[in-house]
């Protein structure tokens, strides 16, 4: 999934700028197992908006913001009625969510309430596995790295093996004391060699286009708006995406 935490309040308010009448759209699906989406976030963004001296126009919880077709919907079903008297949409959300509002074309600015900090496994645990975030590089070592992602988990952010002082038997990190160094853990399972083999393929890969084994099929487009508006009209049920966590 991907994870959120809210941003500073000063931030979200920042992005309203002179917007008093605001429509608040929350994602039932990753932002809500983060704790941050679903109903539970989409009223803390109500209680805000109404502290601040703003007026709450529309509100709802969706199944997926990052969903094109719900996001259509969505706009057609809460937004459109009270759209001449709306100033801005805010999405609690990752910026998929964010993306898809802008891409909607509400008629009006789009400001998120949420900042998006990568992908992570939904697990109940905080093994290195689990806790080290994805953030998209193109380049995935995890084959070799028993699961652990070191561009996020290594302060230095280094991929393919650790830095000179890390140490060999476990300990501290050598940039940041007050942590393990996560290469040493790494390095219990992984071959250094295999890594190097990998750092030079990666080299060599720039610039040439992904195997893509299965190509994309789509819905067609009855069936796609129809499933959209049946996922934008059943947000209220996000307390079941919580139940899988």
């Amino acid at each position: 999934m991907i994870k959120t935490r809210w941003k500073p309040l000063a931030e979200i308010e920042e992005g309203l700028a002179s917007a008093r009448r605001v429509a608040v759209f929350s994602c039932g699906f990753c932002a809500n197992l983060c704790g941050t989406g679903g109903t539970a976030g989409q009223a803390a963004m109500e209680g805000l908006l109404r502290s601040w001296g703003r007026e709450v126009t529309a509100s709802a919880c969706l199944n997926g913001c990052c969903l094109g077709q719900v996001m259509r919907q969505a706009v057609a079903l809460y937004l459109d009625p009270v759209r001449d008297r709306t100033d801005a949409l805010v999405l609690v959300s990752c910026a998929g969510g964010v993306k898809s509002a802008i891409l909607a074309n509400p008629g009006m600015p789009v400001v998120t309430a949420l900042d998006s900090l990568g992908s992570e496994a939904m697990w109940d645990t905080d093994h290195p596995v689990a806790t080290s975030l994805c953030v998209g590089c193109g380049q995935c070592v995890l084959t070799l790295t028993g699961g652990i992602c070191p561009r996020t988990a290594c302060p230095r952010g280094l991929p393919y093996g650790p830095c000179r002082d890390f140490p060999r038997e476990g300990g501290p990190c050598a940039n940041a004391p007050s942590r393990l160094c996560i290469w040493a853990q790494i390095l219990e399972n992984a071959d250094p060699k295999h890594l190097e083999a990998l750092r030079k393929l990666h080299r060599q890969r720039n610039g040439e286009p992904p195997f893509i084994p299965v190509p994309p099929q789509a819905l067609p487009q009855r069936a796609r708006s129809l499933t959209g508006r049946l996922l934008a009209l059943t947000g209220r049920f996000d307390w079941l995406v919580r139940l899988v966590k």
